[in-house]
């Protein structure tokens, strides 16, 4: 019986109780790539009922550089983009000796190459700087009207300051009483468009820049507690509004939230960094099936 070893991440935070959680499973390429593997990686995905599960495999090495292939699922589908678990694979494979601090991480996914590196502090404290593509802000499309929206929040049309399209993510901003009292009804958000609804507004508190929720009933995330690739769109949305290049964003649900601190470089306007933390709280084996 062939079994894998997996490592629990804790995103966006250092506490064990804060962040998203994402598991992470680490297979060599012949059970990565083996016929029928991504069905098995979703019965897993749907086992552990965490948001997202994701499995990296090394590729063959660059020089001083590390290279997986990756693949992200949620308890339904696979996932074309996640920060929290391309974040939380930086963790784990640092966490089990599989790379060193000081060397990059290319990740290969059907879409993209996503390059992580880390930051480490006098004090040894470990931050992992993703470099991930900009979510452009786009037309919106039919259904997205300002009262279809506030009905699937459950507010007034009056507390929504602005619509905008970021790629697949629908960005809401609204005003700070709004955001305290939001009720969404997950089956209207999963009927529009993507289903994927970014709601914001500004900071809350003297930490950050602006605060947001994200909800994606369609692939089975009700509410996602942080979301880095979400992110990728309300940097530069709120950058344009602040103007500001570094940021900082606080997303919560009730029980718990992370944050991302971002930066827009001016010369590559279509990249996005998120530096970020994660702890991880468990780790255990899988039996491949």
């Amino acid at each position: 019986m062939e079994v894998v070893p997996f490592v629990q991440v804790n995103a966006f935070t250092r506490e064990l109780s804060q962040g998203n959680p994402a598991v992470v499973v680490l297979l060599q390429p012949s059970a990565f790539h083996r016929q029928g593997a991504s069905v098995w990686m979703q019965k897993v995905a749907h086992e552990k009922n965490l948001n997202a599960t994701a499995f990296v495999s090394p590729r063959e090495r660059a020089e001083g550089d590390a290279a997986y292939d990756i693949k992200w699922f949620s308890p339904l589908v696979e996932l074309t983009m996640c920060g929290h678990g391309t974040l939380s694979s930086a963790v784990a494979l640092l966490d089990c000796g599989q790379v060193l601090p000081t060397q990059t991480i290319r990740f290969y996914n059907r879409t993209n190459v996503l390059v992580c590196r880390y930051e480490v502090a006098p004090d040894q404290r470990v931050r992992v700087v993703l470099d991930f593509p900009v979510k452009p802000i786009c037309r919106l499309p039919p259904g997205t009207s300002r009262e279809v929206v506030a009905t699937a929040l459950g507010v007034s049309t009056t507390g929504i300051l602005d619509i905008q399209l970021a790629l697949n993510d629908v960005i809401v901003r609204v005003d700070k009483e709004t955001f305290s009292t939001l009720k969404p009804d997950f089956n209207r958000l999963s009927k529009i468009y993507t289903g994927r609804f970014a709601v914001t507004t500004e900071a809350l508190s003297d930490v950050g820049d602006f605060q947001s929720r994200f909800f994606a009933p369609r692939i089975g995330i009700n509410e996602d507690p942080v979301t880095g690739s979400a992110h990728c769109g309300l940097g530069p949305y709120w950058s344009s509004i602040l103007s500001k290049k570094t940021l900082v964003g606080y997303q919560s649900t009730p029980t718990r939230g992370g944050f991302i601190e971002m930066h827009l470089n001016e010369e590559y306007l279509d990249r996005v960094q998120l530096k970020c933390e994660g702890v991880v709280v468990g780790r255990g084996i899988l039996t491949v099936l």
